[in-house]
C-alpha cells in the first residue's frame, strides 16, 4: 500500500518510507533502508576512493553535514503513516 499522495511527496533522499507491505510498518521500511545505505556507503572502498579526491576536501563543510544528516537519527520523528491518516487519505 502506498503512502503518498502526490509526486511531489515522492523524494528519495528523505528516507522516508512510501509504502507498507504486509507486516512491514513504514517505520521499518525506513530503518531497513538506513540499514542498507550504512552497510553499502561505510565499505573501506568507497570511503578511501572519496576521501583521495579533491572534491571531497574543498566540499568538506558540506559532506560533513550530509554524513550528519545521513547517519545520525533524529529525535523526534515524525511518523509518515500518521501523517497521512490525519490527511484522510487512508
Amino acid at each position: 500500500r502506498f503512502l503518498i499522495n502526490d509526486w511531489e511527496d515522492y523524494v528519495f533522499f528523505e528516507q522516508k518510507a512510501r509504502y507498507e507491505m504486509g507486516e512491514m510498518t513504514a517505520e521499518l521500511v525506513e530503518e531497513m533502508y538506513r540499514k542498507a545505505y550504512r552497510q553499502f556507503y561505510l565499505r573501506p572502498s568507497p570511503i578511501i576512493r572519496r576521501v583521495k579526491t579533491k572534491d571531497f576536501w574543498l566540499n568538506l563543510p558540506r559532506n560533513i553535514r550530509i554524513a550528519a544528516n545521513t547517519f545520525v537519527p533524529k529525535k523526534e520523528k515524525t511518523g509518515l503513516r500518521r501523517a497521512v491518516e490525519a490527511e484522510g487519505a487512508i
